[in-house]
């Protein structure tokens, strides 16, 4: 029984994903303390994919984890160029600020992930004491972007599960053919390549619009902005021709890892 006297406690655990040993121990001490009901624990685990507990967590530890999931929406340009602005307040003449805009504008319209646009600011700083130069400007930022853009690309398209990326395989799809789709539409695609596939169980609708939230968090997908999901457009976030090549490096990589 739960002593009603002790204090409930809160864990909160971030970077879930680095935490992912082979044997998984710890992570399953943690949670398995939640079933311990005389603990009175709660455990909030925070990590980079939504479904980090399918792709890579264990049977074991699963049975452990809780339903409720939430997925945080990722920073807007504004968001990224002011929070940048804070971090430079001391060296503010020596950076252009369209080069801090610039940075903003290409990290919110791929990931939204500010430590990303942080690592392009420290590669085009490093751009710019190699030419000896005294400011860093957009030039400096658009040679970084440039490397930094198809990096993050295919990182992402990398660390997709077999649904995730089955069902951005099934956006660049439609994209071939039309810029912009349904979700009715990708949803028939999805099930359409699900059935060419061997041992793979298509997912039922509502998991499916978790799935595609996270490929538009991630900015690989774009959706517009109606009430009802049926409404909605969906299009690629990002080139087709650059969607295409990250695939193909996925292939390449799944075939490698075999």
């Amino acid at each position: 029984m739960a002593d009603k006297r002790r204090l409930p406690i809160v864990i909160l655990v971030d970077e879930l994903d680095q935490l992912c040993t082979k044997k998984q121990e710890l992570i399953y001490d943690i949670f398995n303390w939640t079933a311990v009901e005389s603990a009175r624990v709660s455990v909030i685990a925070i990590a980079n994919t939504l479904d980090l507990p399918e792709r890579l967590l264990s049977q074991r530890v699963t049975s452990r984890i809780g339903a409720a999931r939430i997925c945080f929406q990722p920073y807007e340009f504004q968001q990224i160029e002011q929070i940048i602005q804070g971090r430079l307040k001391e060296i503010t003449e020596c950076v252009e600020v369209e080069a801090i805009q610039f940075a903003a504008r290409k990290v919110a319209a791929v990931t939204g992930d500010l430590r990303k646009a942080m690592d392009i600011l420290r590669q085009a700083i490093e751009i710019a004491i190699d030419e000896g130069s005294m400011k860093l400007t957009v030039d400096h930022v658009l040679s970084a972007t440039r490397e930094a853009s198809s990096t993050l690309l295919v990182h992402f398209v990398r660390g997709l599960s077999k649904h995730g990326l089955l069902l951005f395989r099934s956006a660049v799809s439609l994209a071939e053919k039309s810029e912009d789709f349904s979700f009715a539409e990708l949803h028939a695609q999805y099930i359409s390549f699900a059935a060419l596939i061997e041992g793979i169980e298509p997912l039922v609708e509502s998991t499916l619009l978790v799935l595609l939230g996270q490929l538009c968090s991630s900015r690989l997908l774009i959706s517009s902005k109606e009430n009802h999901i049926l409404h909605r457009r969906i299009r690629l976030g990002v080139s087709y021709q650059d969607a295409q090549t990250a695939m193909r490096i996925r292939e390449s990589f799944d075939k490698e890892a075999l």
